[in-house]
């Protein structure tokens, strides 16, 4: 926890020093990431929410995904379903868009969390397959790992 926070608060030192607007909008959206790690949902909102308007300005459509991303993470946490539905249709329209599968794969599984913590279990496995299908050709570890979760969440 300190250690993050002081990476963090020197990241943020940096760019506040350098001018870059670039990276901004990362650097914020790994903030909203350890605010949702340390269980402040709300904090974490708000501070996503400022990380997908920075990505906006410039367009940055990857950070833009991975902060709607996120904003479906938390509104899942939250038990905001219509919200986090919203956000992770956002994201993999952007994951379309871009051409980027593995984000899509990455996605998919947060949707498929959001459908577990619904209570919509139908739905799981086959989303479970899309990403695993996506991931065949690129694995990485920890990836198949949360997938497994979810789905023994949803059985």
């Amino acid at each position: 926890g300190c250690a993050a926070s002081i990476d963090g608060e020197l990241a943020d030192a940096w760019l506040a020093w350098s001018d870059s607007v670039l990276g901004q909008a990362n650097g914020t959206l790994t903030w909203a990431r350890y605010h949702l790690a340390a269980a402040e949902g709300d904090r974490a909102r708000t501070v996503a929410s400022e990380a997908l308007a920075l990505a906006s300005a410039p367009n940055q459509p990857l950070v833009r995904l991975a902060a709607h991303r996120l904003l479906g993470e938390i509104e899942t946490v939250l038990g905001n379903f219509i919200d986090a539905e919203r956000h992770l249709t956002a994201a993999l329209d952007l994951a379309g868009t871009c051409e980027a599968p593995f984000e899509r794969a990455l996605t998919l599984l947060a949707i498929a969390e959001l459908h577990t913590a619904q209570g919509n279990t139908s739905e799981v496995a086959a989303l479970l397959d899309d990403v695993c299908h996506l991931c065949t050709a690129n694995t990485r570890p920890g990836r198949r790992s949360r997938g497994s979760s979810v789905r023994n969440a949803a059985r």
